[in-house]
């Protein structure tokens, strides 16, 4: 894990380092390429795992449940941030 986040803070550096050059702009077309064909590869995958596709209403019920959880949870969350940090706490404009 540790290699992971090194790896990545030394991209950030070099991505801070380097933003001007005309060349990176054609990596971020790169990346977007690579991550659809890795989606789809991981499709490939899942299509062809009998266990999954067998058990994928079950698996999909709950993978629905947590993405409701989660969606809910982060809509709350940025509701609190967002009273407490950002809302103006009577500035005199009138439309609070």
């Amino acid at each position: 894990m540790l290699t992971i986040v090194l790896i990545t803070l030394l991209g950030i550096a070099l991505g801070y380092v380097l933003r001007r050059h005309r060349w990176l702009q054609r990596v971020e077309m790169t990346i977007m390429l690579t991550i659809f064909v890795m989606l789809f590869v991981l499709g490939l995958t899942v299509g062809g795992n009998e266990y999954v596709v067998e058990n994928l209403p079950s698996l999909g019920g709950l993978a629905a449940l947590i993405a409701l959880v989660a969606m809910t949870g982060s809509a709350v969350l940025v509701s609190l941030v967002y009273h407490f940090f950002f809302k103006e706490r009577g500035g005199g404009r009138g439309d609070e």
